[in-house]
């Protein structure tokens, strides 16, 4: 009798632990967490359009629109970006708030590197000293104004949303498809698994009968009983911990399920987005404010004539920038606007008032060979001859960028984004000089990456702020590159 009590006991366990395994299968929580979330989508307004992640990818796209340099904003993890303007390298990292994907971005915080290209982009310390001008900074971005997608002035508006809720619906169905083979394989493993630990418990439930008899008898013939019953236990121990050491499930994070799921919901829904007609306009705004500190102080040449020596003088180039930005996306056109101030360290070498000579000009003054120190420091730098004194310069930017529509008129992301560019900046003070610069952005697209590249022209000090005479401006030809290196959205 109580054979059959302890085999029937062990058999109910056994189909306890299946009945369990079934019906605890994650794979249903989270088909039915996923229907959840459309249906919360297709039923609120509280994303207007699209589901915050999606929200997230198509701004991503957007913004990546023009990228040349530190003042404008890349939803890129990582990214890199050269202007021939100035020579500078700048490589950044951001760090996004909220953290969580299906968020809509608020904020963004961007360590930055600074490097000047021509004493190498990846050379900053040789012969046991640091590289001259680099730079490290930080910049705080934060969207002001919540982005807008919006359907008004379009056609049958209705029939778009439907259309949105439609694509949604299609993606989760496809989706639905996959979880089903998963679940199916993981029931196939749950199994097989609780078939082992069938055949485990039973070979421990027999090896535990066996035992009880062996200590019965024991204890009847002599007194090593306990000696025998202590390892026993012991090798039960062993035979539980084997048991114990069996999932009758096996590991899935369906918290990354969910979130790979609903990332490619997202990207069907900005699919939607670029077809034809998928919506009127989209808007976002942004402040930012960033500096840059030098790790290593720049260093210049100077005499104060052509007789004297060259003295080394030592500079430290700080910056603090802010900028207001707008970008308003349409049917015709996107729209890119910026209008920044300045704060920078400034010098007499720096802003033309000092006359810069090579070794070839310096020849050209007399007895200026005789000092061959002078010649020996113009062989690899170049020096400046005047008074050499140092500044704060403000200055005052604004930057216009009209680029064509990223979409095509069948639908789809284009190849190539082509635009125009303008950007003028006067600076204040004992450095007062205006700028213009015209250029023709070009956006490539990626499969994921973009890559920004704008040829433009400069002309500089338009105004001729320290009255030369026979001064004529000199245009000079350059190019901007952007590199988004890794996605901040997926």
């Amino acid at each position: 009798m109580t054979k059959k009590i302890i085999t029937c006991t062990f058999l109910l366990f056994i189909l306890y632990a299946f009945k369990q395994a079934r019906a605890q299968n994650p794979f249903n929580s989270l088909q039915r967490n996923l229907s959840d979330y459309v249906v919360n989508t297709d039923t609120t307004d509280r994303n207007l359009l699209v589901t915050s992640k999606a929200y997230n990818l198509f701004f991503q796209k957007k913004m990546t629109t023009y990228l040349t340099g530190a003042s404008e904003i890349s939803l890129a993890k990582v990214y890199a970006t050269y202007s021939s303007e100035n020579d500078k390298f700048n490589f950044g990292i951001n760090f996004k708030w909220p953290r969580k994907e299906d968020e809509k971005l608020h904020t963004l915080l961007t360590p930055m590197l600074e490097t000047n290209v021509k004493k190498g982009i990846a050379t900053f310390y040789e012969k046991d000293e640091w590289k001259s001008d680099i730079r490290l900074g930080a910049k705080l971005t934060i969207m002001f104004r919540s982005g807008v997608i919006t359907y008004d002035g379009l056609d049958n508006a209705n029939s778009h949303k439907v259309n949105m809720v439609k694509k949604r619906n299609e993606a989760l169905r496809a989706i639905s498809k996959q979880i089903k083979t998963e679940s199916s394989s993981y029931r196939e493993r749950t199994s097989a698994t609780l078939s082992k630990s069938i055949t485990l418990m039973r070979g421990s439930a027999q090896k535990l009968k066996d035992s009880l008899e062996n200590i019965r008898t024991a204890l009847l013939i002599d007194g090593g009983a306990t000696t025998k019953l202590d390892k026993k236990i012991a090798e039960l121990e062993t035979e539980i911990k084997q048991v114990s050491s069996l999932s009758d499930k096996p590991q899935v994070s369906i918290d990354d399920k969910f979130k790979k799921y609903t990332s490619e919901i997202a990207k069907a829904e900005v699919e939607a987005l670029y077809e034809p007609k998928a919506y009127s306009r989209s808007s976002v705004s942004w402040i930012s404010l960033w500096g840059f500190l030098p790790v290593t102080e720049s260093k210049h040449f100077t005499a104060t004539n052509y007789t004297e020596r060259f003295t080394e003088v030592k500079f430290n180039p700080w910056e603090l920038n802010l900028q207001l930005n707008t970008l308003v996306d349409g049917s015709v056109a996107s729209v890119y606007c910026a209008a920044g101030l300045k704060l920078f360290q400034n010098n007499t070498a720096l802003s033309s008032l000092m006359a810069e000579v090579d070794n070839q000009q310096y020849y050209q003054f007399p007895m200026s060979g005789a000092d061959t120190f002078n010649t020996a420091v113009l062989k690899t730098n170049k020096a400046y001859i005047g008074n050499f004194d140092k500044f704060v310069t403000t200055n005052l930017n604004f930057l216009l960028v009209i680029t064509a529509p990223d979409k095509k008129k069948k639908g789809g992301e284009k190849l190539v984004t082509p635009g125009i560019s303008i950007k003028f900046e006067k600076n204040l003070g004992t450095f007062s000089a205006a700028n213009w610069r015209f250029g023709v952005p070009l956006r490539f697209r990626g499969k994921e990456k973009p890559f920004n590249l704008e040829p433009y022209i400069l002309w500089k000090n338009v105004n001729n702020y320290s009255d030369k005479a026979n001064y004529k401006v000199q245009p000079t030809i350059g190019v901007n590159i952007g590199l988004p290196i890794v996605p901040l959205y997926k």
